[in-house]
């Protein structure tokens, strides 16, 4: 599929067009995960958001369980771009990013920088829910983490 040509080949903004065009908006979660990611690279966060609440609300596991290298998942060179600006910067919209992409790569990290976003913003609702899944949801489901 062209969609998933442009994303391996790490050109987000054409693999966001090629999924539209072939799952117009009945995207399956396959495709949402990697959504997530082209939308954090081409600094759409709040379309990232979007899926990825959706996408932890149905199946958590289909991100945390990945394996980076045979996926090809672009996450690693993305953290290290995104955490080289945020060491300058501190931006709360990086630092959101950082823990979405980290759900990819390490649960742990993941939840720890969501907790350190929801420090800075005690009442985003997003921050809650997204932490409240990952903390509830997956230990009860007693997924491989």
């Amino acid at each position: 599929m062209l969609g998933n040509h442009y994303f391996l080949s790490r050109k987000y903004e054409l693999a966001i067009d090629a999924f539209n065009a072939a799952f117009g908006n009945e995207f399956p979660n396959n495709i949402i995960k990697k959504l997530i990611i082209c939308y954090i690279a081409e600094r759409e966060l709040e379309k990232a958001k979007i899926f990825f609440l959706k996408l932890i609300k149905e199946d958590p596991f289909i991100i945390i369980n990945i394996d980076i290298a045979e996926e090809d998942c672009p996450c690693p060179e993305l953290i290290k771009l995104i955490e080289s600006k945020y060491a300058v910067i501190k931006s709360a919209d990086d630092l959101i990013a950082l823990s979405m992409l980290w759900l990819y790569c390490d649960l742990d990290n993941s939840i720890n920088l969501f907790e350190k976003a929801l420090n800075q913003n005690p009442e985003d609702i997003f921050l809650k829910e997204v932490l409240s899944i990952l903390k509830t949801q997956i230990i009860t489901k007693g997924g491989v983490v």
